[in-house]
């Protein structure tokens, strides 16, 4: 019986009229983000020399021997219109060969580090440093083409791929291939200049608005303290919760067991505009609105910001 059942197998295998070519199966490769200094910034005041350095290393089939070269665009994104509006169309920055990359030997794969200095990026753009302010940003695209021409970047991946976090983790590709650099000026929000120091705000205000039907919109509240944590870059805080409460104590932890600890993020003070650029707790883009009130009013002590993810979901806080 157990004879005939293999005989059986057997013949349905070899008699397949559509087998599968698993020898010739296509594969994909990209361009993991291993470290980069985005968060930081570049430093405004002395932007010449500031540098913004990303370490990337390439995955495919035999070490990622099919890529040919990999790209970095940059373009100028204007956050502070109210002072002119500066158009810079996307340029060519550098061009990585292949024959650059050198194999980790941890990961065996080609690994590279690239650095960029402001200086480079202001001759691509013909830009010159009065042009800026605190808050515009660079926005780096990069691109990896194959030996036989098929090119990978930002807009033609999805978000499995592109997501550095996801609930909390690092993600499995962290291929964004696209990076938005802010300009930044020094800063001291917790009144110390000592990284690591801490200094507590209060949510005055904190709304909200969530895409899922599991909330209830628009949502408020106030009341819960902030803490904001200095960090080594500049003007660069740790924020405990990006959205004032909102995000994991009214939405998404009653809902789907998202702990309060998982919503904090990068806030940077930028020359006295607040920005956010980073991922939520589950793999989408975080950011302050490119024209909100993202404000830090020395006038009053409040820190004002607008935020907006990748689900579509967008709130207002103001801590004082």
């Amino acid at each position: 019986m157990l004879l005939g059942l293999g005989q059986g197998l057997s013949s349905c295998r070899m008699d397949d009229p559509n087998p599968i070519d698993y020898e010739n199966f296509e594969t994909g490769i990209y361009a993991r983000i291993i470290s980069s200094n985005e968060t930081s910034g570049m430093n405004l005041l002395s932007i010449n020399t500031a540098t913004y350095t990303l370490t990337i290393e390439a995955v495919g089939k035999n070490q990622a021997a099919e890529m040919e070269k990999y790209e970095v665009f940059v373009k100028l994104e204007d956050r502070t219109t109210s002072n002119g509006t500066v158009t810079r169309a996307e340029k060519l920055l550098k061009t990585i060969p292949a024959s650059a990359f050198t194999i980790d030997p941890t990961s065996n794969l080609p690994r590279t580090t690239i650095n960029i200095t402001g200086a480079e990026v202001l001759a691509a753009l013909s830009v010159s440093s009065d042009s800026l302010f605190g808050g515009d940003s660079f926005l780096f695209r990069q691109a990896l083409t194959t030996t036989t021409g098929k090119v990978f970047t930002s807009t033609n991946v999805n978000i499995d791929v592109t997501q550095q976090v996801v609930a909390g983790g690092p993600g499995y590709f962290r291929s964004p291939f696209f990076n938005r650099v802010s300009l930044v000026c020094p800063s001291d929000l917790t009144g110390n200049a000592t990284v690591g120091s801490t200094k507590d705000y209060v949510v005055f205000t904190a709304t909200g608005t969530s895409t899922d039907p599991c909330c209830t919109d628009p949502t408020s509240t106030s009341g819960k303290t902030i803490t904001l944590t200095k960090r080594a870059g500049v003007g660069q805080y740790l924020i405990s919760d990006f959205s004032g409460g909102i995000y994991a104590d009214i939405w998404y932890g009653p809902a789907y067991g998202l702990p309060a600890n998982a919503v904090s993020t990068v806030l940077q003070d930028v020359c006295g505009k607040v920005v956010i650029s980073g991922t939520e707790p589950y793999g989408a883009f975080l950011r302050t609105k490119a024209n909100g009130d993202n404000t830090i009013d020395t006038s009053n002590g409040e820190i004002r910001y607008e935020w907006e993810n990748g689900w579509g979901d967008f709130g207002k806080v103001t801590l004082k």
